[in-house]
């Protein structure tokens, strides 16, 4: 996207648009177990190695999964749980639609977040699926009260 914010102005953006919304952050210097580089949630909070960080547009996917996860749950959300929870496939899809619009409400451009280095190798596939009308995990933001007009987001943290 012509004039996209730098690196760094994606990670400020993100942080205090995460503030807003009340979706917890923490830097740390390091971090012990991640998936994606840079990024680990621990207790429903999305912790920060910044000298990890590898595509700063990953931290909005990371946010979607704990912002999509019903309140009474995210205290207990972690990188080494995510995965077996009940709805986590669609907690999955969820978080690639929130994160889809977060980035647009960001003004970012989508492939910041879908870059072809995440998603196994179809990040663009997917941020081209959006563009084209495509609503990969809508319904289900739509079903848990998060949206109804998409990308448009009605509440970003699912209550």
């Amino acid at each position: 996207m012509v004039g996209e914010m730098t690196n760094p102005d994606i990670l400020e953006s993100c942080l205090i648009f995460f503030d807003e919304i009340g979706l917890a952050t923490e830097h740390v210097e390091n971090i012990s177990y991640c998936v994606v580089p840079g990024l680990s949630i621990k207790d429903g909070v999305l912790q920060i190695c910044e000298d990890s960080l590898l595509y700063p547009g990953d931290l909005l996917h990371e946010a979607g999964h704990i912002a999509v996860v019903p309140k009474c749950d995210r205290a207990t959300l972690n990188n080494e749980t995510i995965g077996e929870r009940e709805y986590s496939e669609a907690e999955e899809m969820m978080a690639i639609a929130w994160s889809y619009a977060a980035a647009l409400h960001l003004n970012l451009d989508p492939t910041t977040v879908f870059h072809d280095d995440g998603y196994k190798g179809g990040g663009s596939w997917i941020a081209e699926a959006f563009a084209s009308g495509g609503n990969i995990g809508v319904p289900t933001l739509i079903w848990a009260g998060m949206t109804e007009q998409f990308p448009k987001m009605t509440h970003w943290m699912r209550s």
